[in-house]
């Protein structure tokens, strides 16, 4: 069969990898309803959340507070989102939110609890904090208040840029007012006052010619009036709790607002943290469990009141007003995929078994990571239905690899939020890309690379532009590479030539021993041209800044003198650890120790005369060791062969590079040697092994 035939949806549909908060159409909803997989752990925390949500019904309460973690790919946007869908229950595609979830939620303690909040009358406020921040925001110390007053005056009608515009109008409405002003304000501009209140300001004689009209005031109070608004509009989180319960107790409804990626958004500013605290313990202190507050972050809360504790902020508070914390940790993200783009069609299901029991003998030798740590290939013919043409492995190394990128600051922007692409799209658009492969084939790893290209660093995206252009690399060698920047800080996979051939296994009956000479050969042509670096077993993907640092280190003269004082410490500290042999358990007889022509410690005619010759000697054939044996009646050992002398010489030329630069290194220079200063300890033990 071919691929996209197997899948049980269109493999093809417009599916949004980014949860994005705001102007979602009818099918969008409807998509985004449907398809929402209620895995354990979401079906924990709606168990969580809907129950303290249903108790505050009834029972009056200030812990309104809810704090959602979780890291990119775990799903916290999205399930934000949802809980808007739900609170709300507004009908989408002929069903109400909540009937969507009867056949995905098992627990009817659970789906009691939705469905008795999905009753109470709410009003959803939400948005990403982000997208409703001014520029300035972050140097105000009412950064979050402003955003959530003006957040909650859109969702309820009023100017949601302007407060002063909103407070004019909730004044107005307040009295019964504000038809007649808004008629007489069109009125007497022609213009529309939804469409150009937001530039009030532009239309300023209107607004005093309205205000005197419908409310019988005079020009000049008015004009005092607009004027003072202007220049010295203010709120306190005390008056912002006030105007959200007046609002629930005029309508009789509920507001809950649900801001996503607060946690970003605040980072290590104590003040937005300080003012987050305010609001949340003011609207709990006069709403009373009628406005609830629901925010996500990537940091859990203590993480990230630990990490003001330097400023001398105390934020214990804060803890207790977001009572009710939610962790999602993604740890279910392959059950997502499998449901929402794998789910195979019936007719599918026996071809795929039949595939797997003919081939899960070279499977299993195909999809084997040998070295520590093990990850899994195939367990069955289920799994292997259920994940095909993908692996298993894959969702959770793709998972880390987002997560690593975003951490070592290899992405755009301070961080991925708003420009990443979800392990669901990563997914979605490989198998678009094998979908009119035949059923055999294998997706490899590298495959994820063209999701990962889209958010990562322009210096990165300039590494892989110039390979692309270099002679020496052919398309197979620029593949090898994407490899080993993707994994390149996932520290649980080792990037060894068989581990990257098991990544790159793309057909079950691919010849893996022709792929791992592939591989070699691809890896050496990228060492040549310093895209990446070799140390020991493994491969290391160079950034631009690390390729300078490598020509530099390259280019740099080493010490002979340093590399042998080196061996010497090696073989008469480490491996011989005595400067005496003992013969018969009786008789001690001192050693007179050399390296080359160099001795360590004083020569005494009584002692044994131990004598090791490396390439520095200049001695090459075996008739010259012997000879230099006779005439200096010593033990000659030959260390002239071996690759011992070429890690010592790299360790030698860093340290070397480490000491010239020491004076003037930049933070990323720092963050590099850093690297160096452990590859460096490595190659020293690995000369010790050889």
């Amino acid at each position: 069969m071919i691929i996209k035939d197997l899948f049980k949806k269109d493999i093809t549909r417009p599916i949004q990898g980014v949860v994005t908060i705001g102007n979602e159409n009818e099918e969008q909803k409807w998509q985004e309803l449907e398809e929402y997989v209620c895995t354990d752990e979401i079906t924990k925390s709606f168990r969580t959340f809907f129950r303290r949500y249903r108790e505050s019904i009834n029972n009056p309460t200030e812990k309104i507070g809810v704090w959602i973690t979780g890291f990119f790919g775990s799903g916290k946007s999205h399930f934000l989102k949802i809980l808007g869908y739900i609170l709300e229950n507004e009908e989408v595609a002929g069903w109400e939110a909540v009937k969507y979830f009867e056949d995905k939620i098992k627990d009817q303690m659970v789906l009691a609890d939705i469905r008795t909040c999905a009753k109470a009358n709410n009003k959803v406020v939400l948005f990403n904090i982000d997208s409703k921040a001014k520029s300035d925001s972050k140097t105000r110390t009412q950064a979050i208040m402003d955003i959530m007053l003006r957040a909650f005056n859109e969702s309820v009608g009023y100017c949601g840029t302007s407060p002063w515009v909103a407070d004019l109008e909730r004044t107005l409405d307040n009295e019964g007012k504000l038809q007649d002003f808004i008629s007489k304000f069109e009125e007497y501009s022609g213009r529309n006052w939804v469409q150009t209140r937001a530039k009030a300001l532009l239309n300023r004689d209107y607004i005093i010619r309205a205000l005197v009209a419908s409310r019988d005031m005079s020009e000049e109070s008015a004009k005092k009036f607009i004027e003072d608004q202007t220049k010295n509009f203010t709120n306190t989180t005390e008056e912002f709790a006030k105007i959200v319960d007046a609002y629930c107790t005029k309508n009789r409804t509920r507001v809950i607002f649900l801001m996503d990626e607060v946690g970003q958004f605040i980072g290590d500013n104590t003040q937005l943290m300080l003012n987050l605290q305010t609001c949340v313990e003011d609207l709990g202190k006069f709403c009373r469990g009628q406005a609830w507050v629901v925010v996500t972050s990537q940091q859990e809360l203590k993480a990230m009141i630990d990490s003001t504790k330097d400023k001398q902020q105390d934020f214990s508070k804060i803890q207790g007003r977001f009572d009710t914390r939610l962790l999602l940790s993604g740890a279910n993200a392959d059950e997502v995929i499998k449901r929402r783009i794998l789910e195979k069609k019936d007719i599918a299901e026996t071809p795929l078994r039949a595939l797997y029991d003919a081939n899960s003998n070279k499977l299993s030798q195909l999809i084997l990571f040998q070295a520590k740590p093990t990850w899994s290939g195939y367990k069955d013919a289920d799994d292997f239905k259920n994940v095909y043409p993908f692996v298993s492995y894959q969702f959770e190394l793709l998972q880390k690899v987002f997560e690593a990128i975003r951490e070592h600051g290899m992405s755009e922007g301070r961080h991925l939020s708003q420009n990443e692409r979800s392990l669901l799209s990563a997914f979605q658009n490989s198998a678009k890309k094998a979908a009119d492969l035949e059923s055999g084939i294998l997706v490899p790893f590298d495959s994820f690379y063209s999701t990962i290209e889209e958010f990562i660093d322009y210096d990165i995206k300039t590494v892989f532009s110039n390979a692309e252009r270099r002679a020496g690399l052919d398309g197979f060698a620029v593949r090898v590479l994407r490899v080993l920047f993707m994994i390149k800080h996932v520290k649980e996979m080792p990037a060894t030539i068989d581990r990257l051939a098991t990544l790159m296994v793309n057909n079950i009956n691919a010849d893996k021993a022709t792929l791992k000479n592939k591989i070699f050969e691809a890896l050496q042509q990228l060492e040549e041209e310093t895209l990446i670096q070799k140390n020991g077993e493994e491969y290391d993907f160079l950034t631009n800044a690390e390729q300078d640092v490598n020509k530099q280190i390259n280019n740099s003269a080493y010490n002979e003198g340093e590399v042998q004082r080196t061996i010497f410490d090696i073989i008469y500290d480490k491996v011989l650890e005595s400067n005496k042999y003992r013969y018969e358990g009786r008789y001690d007889f001192g050693l007179n120790r050399y390296v080359d022509s160099e001795i360590k410690g004083s020569f005494s005619q009584d002692s044994i005369t131990i004598k090791v010759i490396t390439q520095f000697s200049g001695m090459r054939a075996e008739t010259e060791f012997q000879a230099e044996s006779v005439r200096s009646n010593s033990i000659v050992v030959d260390l002239t062969e071996g690759t011992f002398i070429d890690e010592l010489i790299r360790a030698n030329k860093i340290g070397t590079f480490k000491r010239n630069n020491s004076a003037s290194m930049s933070a990323a220079l720092t963050e590099i040697m850093s690297k160096k200063s452990a590859e460096l300890s490595d190659r020293i033990k690995r000369a010790e092994d050889i």
